[in-house]
């Protein structure tokens, strides 16, 4: 589409936009890179503060302060959860950067870009109270991604709903999901436990 057919590229050229479809897609594509680049080091970072609290959580049990131990249990807890947005979230858009890399390299129509553009609005909103300012750049890529499948649409005379689920988003969502799941339970080990009084019992 954006290569070798000649006309219809140069119908989209000519009436939507000054930029090639091909630009718009690499500029868009880098800044999803820059975004997952950032959760990854989102998720290290976690990973790394986590680790320093399950050490004091783990020593506190060991001292028999249940109490501090709990607190310590508890912003793990609290971590975990903001992990696994951000590990939700960076599976999922790397599997909207390589559909991205596949319709620049051999030319896909609107429809098929629709479900992307769906996933980045989910993953934008989910990282809002998490990660706010990777939210806000996330916001250019959910328009450049919409724009492209409008400005497509009518080139093509397809028009594609871009305010609607689709099966592929969902799968890709749901994916992401699952694997940042079974993520959290391989990094993240599992609270220890506290005795008192005989009894032994989780701290959360």
């Amino acid at each position: 589409m954006f290569r070798n057919r000649t006309s219809l590229r140069d119908k989209i050229k000519e009436a939507i936009s000054p930029k090639p479809m091909k630009q718009r897609l690499t500029e868009t594509t880098h800044k999803l890179q820059l975004q997952l680049a950032r959760l990854e080091r989102a998720s290290g970072e976690l990973e790394a503060r986590d680790r320093a609290l399950y050490d004091k959580c783990l020593s506190a049990v060991r001292q028999n302060d249940v109490q501090r131990a709990k607190i310590y249990a508890e912003e793990c807890a609290q971590i975990r959860k903001i992990a696994k947005v951000s590990l939700n979230s960076q599976f999922a858009l790397e599997r909207v950067v390589l559909r991205l890399e596949g319709i620049k390299t051999f030319g896909e129509i609107a429809y098929q870009m629709a479900p992307l553009k769906r996933v980045v609005g989910t993953v934008r909103t989910e990282l809002s109270n998490v990660m706010p300012d990777i939210s806000v750049k996330l916001v250019e890529v959910d328009e450049s991604l919409s724009d492209m499948v409008l400005d497509i649409g009518q080139a093509t005379g397809n028009t594609t709903r871009v305010d609607v689920p689709t099966e592929e988003g969902k799968r890709i969502l749901e994916e992401a999901a699952a694997f940042a799941e079974q993520q959290v339970k391989e990094k993240f080990p599992e609270l220890p436990t506290a005795s008192t009084e005989g009894t032994t019992s989780k701290l959360l």
